[in-house]
């Protein structure tokens, strides 16, 4: 049997990445395992285009309980 303690999900908090985040959100549950959430973001980029725009946490967080 597989065990998960910890599931790393690394997001750009694209549209595309809310599907990942369901499977990842559903592995996470179904064994239990700490969901960890990751967003880099690289501050020498010179186009400010390329930042995530701002993302509340609490919601999102409260959606996935």
């Amino acid at each position: 049997m597989m065990t998960l303690k910890t599931i790393l999900f690394p997001t750009d908090f694209s549209d595309f990445s809310l599907y990942s985040l369901d499977y990842a959100a559903s592995l996470a549950q179904r064994y239990g395992a700490k969901l960890v959430f990751l967003h880099v973001v690289d501050l020498f980029l010179s186009d400010p285009a390329y930042f995530a725009p701002y993302v509340p946490t609490e919601a999102m967080f409260e959606e996935i309980r």
